[in-house]
C-alpha cells in the first residue's frame, strides 16, 4: 500500500512539475544589467541561419530599404521615399509593384508595416496613421472590396491577417492610457478583444517607434520611446488569453534624444539594440553607433556581439541595416553590389581563408554582375 503511495506521489510531482515548466516557458522574464554584460566577441552569422543565398536583384532598389518578408517563392520589399513595395521572384526577377505613391485608389503616401500571404496569394499593406488595411493580389492589382476596415485610427502599427478565419491583430502605437495597445478584430472593423495601453502610453510623438519581428510562434512586440524617459521591454501579445507578457529588459541609464533601446527576438537568443543618435536628427537614419547585446535563451547569459559574415569569409554587416534583416523567421540582408564586390575582392586577400570559403567567394564574384541590381543575402533562422 505506502509503496503506491508513494508511486502516486511521485507521478503527481512529475505531473506538477512538468506543468510548472510549461508554464515557466511562457511567464520567465529575464533582466540584463548592463554592468553585466561581456565585452564584445565576434558572431558568425552561421550561428544564427541554416546557410546564406545570395541573390541578385534584376533592378537597382531606389530608396530607403525598409522592411524584407520572405517567403518559400517571393521576395517582398518596402521602399521609403520614394514610398513603394516591389514583388521578386526567389530568383531575384522582378515581378510588379505593390501599388505607389499617391492619393488615388490603392495608393498611399508613406508605408509603415506589409504582410505578404504566399497561400492565399496576397498582399496587405497598411501607410503611418492608417484608416484600413490596403489588399492586393500577387500581380499588383488593387482589391478595394477586401481592403479591412481597423477598428481604431492607428498613427503606427503592425497587424497579422489571418484570411481563413477572417481575423486581424494588431500591435499599436498608443498615444493615450485608454487607446488599445493591441486588439483582434474582424474584418469589418468589429472588435473580439482588445487591452488599454494604460501605461504603456506615450506622449504623442511620431519619433517613438513600435516593433515586432514574429521571428517565433509568439507576437512580440517593443516600444522606443525617442525623447521620453520610459523603461522598454520585450513583451509578448497573448491573443489567446488577450494579455501582454513582459519577456526582457535592460537594467541601463535612460537617455531621451540621445539612446535608443530596441529588442529583437529570434528562435534561440533574444538582443537588444542599443543606437546611439545624433540629436535633432532623424532618430532612424541619423544612427551614429549601433551596438548588440546577444542574450541566449538557455542561459541566460549575455555578451555584446559584433555579427559577421563568416560564409564570405568574415565580412561585415552595417549594423543599423541588420537589425531590421531578422523577420518571420529569415534573415534578409541587402546590399549593392558593388560594395560587396569590394569586400569580397578583399576578403581573398586573407591567406587563413578556409578552401570552401575561397571557392564560394571567387565563385561568387564570377556570378556578380556590377552594373546588375542590388543583392539580398537570405538565410533562414535556426531553431535548434
Amino acid at each position: 500500500m505506502k509503496y503506491k503511495f508513494y508511486i502516486g506521489l511521485l507521478f503527481l510531482y512529475v505531473f506538477i512539475l512538468s506543468c510548472t515548466s510549461g508554464k515557466d516557458s511562457i511567464t520567465k522574464f529575464i533582466s540584463v544589467d548592463i554592468q553585466n554584460i561581456k565585452e564584445e566577441v565576434e558572431l558568425p552569422i552561421s550561428e544564427l541561419t541554416d546557410s546564406l543565398e545570395i541573390i541578385q536583384l534584376d533592378s537597382i532598389l531606389k530608396g530607403f530599404i525598409g522592411m524584407r518578408i520572405i517567403t518559400d517563392h517571393y521576395i517582398g520589399i518596402m521602399l521609403y521615399d520614394p514610398s513603394n513595395f516591389l514583388l521578386f521572384n526567389r530568383q531575384g526577377k522582378f515581378i510588379t509593384s505593390i501599388g505607389g505613391e499617391g492619393y488615388g485608389p490603392g495608393e498611399y503616401q508613406a508605408l509603415y508595416h506589409a504582410q505578404l500571404d504566399e497561400k492565399v496569394q496576397r498582399v496587405y499593406l497598411a501607410p503611418y496613421t492608417a484608416k484600413q488595411i490596403l489588399t492586393y493580389n500577387l500581380k499588383g492589382r488593387f482589391l478595394p472590396k477586401e481592403c479591412i476596415k481597423l477598428s481604431y485610427l492607428s498613427p503606427k502599427n503592425y497587424f497579422y491577417v489571418d484570411h481563413h478565419k477572417k481575423r486581424v491583430t494588431v500591435i499599436n502605437l498608443p498615444f493615450s492610457k485608454e487607446e488599445p495597445i493591441a486588439w483582434v478584430q474582424d474584418f469589418k472593423g468589429n472588435i473580439y478583444q482588445k487591452i488599454a495601453a494604460k501605461h504603456l502610453a506615450l506622449r504623442p510623438d511620431y519619433s517613438n517607434e513600435i516593433s515586432t519581428f514574429r521571428n517565433t510562434e509568439a507576437i512580440d512586440f517593443s516600444i522606443s520611446a525617442f525623447f521620453q524617459k520610459q523603461q522598454d521591454t520585450l513583451y509578448y501579445y497573448d491573443s489567446k488569453n488577450n494579455k501582454i507578457i513582459p519577456k526582457l529588459t535592460l537594467n541601463a541609464p535612460r537617455q531621451p534624444g540621445k539612446i535608443i533601446y530596441s529588442y529583437l527576438e529570434l528562435p534561440l537568443d533574444y538582443f537588444i539594440i542599443l543606437s546611439t543618435i545624433q540629436m535633432g536628427n532623424n532618430p532612424y537614419t541619423d544612427i551614429s553607433n549601433t551596438s548588440f547585446v546577444q542574450v541566449n535563451k538557455k542561459t541566460q547569459q549575455s555578451q555584446y556581439v559584433k555579427i559577421v559574415n563568416d560564409y564570405l569569409g568574415g565580412i561585415d554587416f552595417v549594423p543599423s541595416t541588420l537589425f531590421n534583416s531578422f523577420r518571420n523567421g529569415y534573415f534578409a540582408y541587402p546590399q549593392d553590389a558593388m560594395t560587396l564586390r569590394e569586400q569580397l575582392t578583399e576578403a581573398l586577400e586573407n591567406p587563413d581563408l578556409l578552401p570552401e570559403v575561397r571557392t564560394r567567394i571567387s565563385n561568387l564574384l564570377r556570378q556578380l554582375k556590377e552594373k546588375d541590381g542590388d543583392v539580398m543575402m537570405i538565410g533562414k533562422l535556426k531553431t535548434e
